[in-house]
């Protein structure tokens, strides 16, 4: 796709905060690289770069193209990812029951299970939730959620080792079904378990 329209939409923007005549082609073509990159319908581009206009706030040229974006799709806050796994889970709980924890993890998924084991296993929360103030467990849910984000974007996950894990057991798996359709391959699977 050409970088035309996208070169439209940043020379509107340095002419409307003044910065045209200081516009070099090289800064151009990387803006305008970034912009497609990042938005790949130059009509979204467009109207996120009207709405970033329209906030007053905005008042400098060069912008950081991730900001244009944002007036249009703003970013997810952790806090809300871990009201939206905690709302989930805490559904979950209703919809499947103790008595369907695959059906529960397949539903919540990796990090949400890893939070179920860390409030000490799918039977134990449906047991907790029986007793507990619906808003206070999904409050605790969200919070320890929150806390395994924060833990992650610091480099001390736990997220991305669960996911690490989990991967790494289904190339085990794919590894140990290929090697069983080979000659002899029932011994090695055997001695890997």
């Amino acid at each position: 796709m050409s970088l035309e329209p996208y070169k439209q939409i940043i020379v509107k923007l340095a002419i409307i905060y003044d910065y045209g005549d200081r516009l070099s082609g090289a800064s151009l073509k990387v803006m305008c690289e970034l912009l497609r990159k990042m938005c790949p319908n130059p009509k979204e581009a467009e109207r996120a770069a009207e709405k970033y206009v329209e906030d007053a706030e905005h008042t400098r040229f060069p912008i950081p193209i991730h900001k244009i974006l944002h007036s249009l799709r703003p970013p997810v806050t952790q806090r809300e990812q871990a009201t939206v796994l905690a709302a989930r889970i805490w559904g979950s709980i209703s919809k499947f029951g103790y008595t369907n924890p695959l059906l529960a993890y397949k539903h919540i998924g990796l990090v949400g299970w890893e939070v179920v084991k860390q409030r000490g296993g799918w039977l134990s929360l449906c047991q907790e939730s029986n007793t507990a103030q619906p808003g206070t467990m999904q409050a605790q849910l969200r919070d320890l959620i929150e806390g395994m984000l924060k833990r992650d974007r610091a480099g001390m996950s736990d997220i991305s080792q669960i996911e690490f894990n989990h991967a790494s057991k289904k190339l085990v798996d794919r590894l140990n079904v290929s090697m069983k359709s080979l000659p002899g391959g029932e011994k090695c699977t055997q001695s890997s378990k």
